[in-house]
């Protein structure tokens, strides 16, 4: 099981840099030229700013639902309050202390679900993964138009300069 050892140039390994979605030669001096060229600065700082985006975002959704159960839970306690303050004998129970990152209803039970009362909007999927696959996607079928208007062009340039050869023989033919 031994490996036979390959030279610089045909070395098969290759290095991916997952942040441009790239793929290039393993050694060093590639990988650096890669990190220093300008559209991988530029796809680490839009990686960066997407980042810091998405925190942000979370941090609003978390401060929100934390809000939205709190104004729940207080409106539960009024309501129960009220409950209490209506009956005959009018002793109350002590109000039981509601921990401020779980939610528990009036009867102690901690539900697995929100109530319906509760009107957020569900989170988004990961965003990484969308943008993964529909770059990969974009990038796929532009490369693919690209290419073949590439190819395209190419085809007609060939058939013109045929014609204009046509054309020349049969002029040079005509003189003679």
């Amino acid at each position: 099981q031994q490996q036979k050892r390959r030279a610089p140039w045909q070395n098969a390994e290759r290095h991916y840099c997952a942040v441009c979605n790239a793929w290039m030669g393993s050694d060093r001096q590639s990988i650096l030229l890669h990190e220093g060229g300008k559209k991988h600065q530029q796809n680490v700082e839009r990686a960066m700013q997407e980042k810091r985006k998405e925190k942000q975002e979370q941090e609003q959704a978390r401060k929100f639902l934390g809000e939205s159960l709190k104004k729940m839970e207080q409106a539960a306690l009024q309501e129960q309050g009220a409950a209490y303050s209506g009956a005959a004998g009018g002793s109350r129970p002590p109000l039981p202390h509601i921990n401020q990152h779980q939610y528990r209803s009036p009867s102690g039970i901690v539900p697995s679900v929100v109530p319906s009362s509760f009107s957020a909007p569900p989170p988004p999927p990961p965003p990484q993964q969308q943008h993964q696959q529909k770059g990969r996607q974009q990038r796929n079928t532009s490369t693919n138009n690209q290419e073949i208007q590439q190819w395209q062009a190419r085809k007609q340039k060939r058939e013109e300069e045929n014609k204009r050869k046509k054309s020349n023989d049969e002029e040079d033919d005509e003189d003679v």
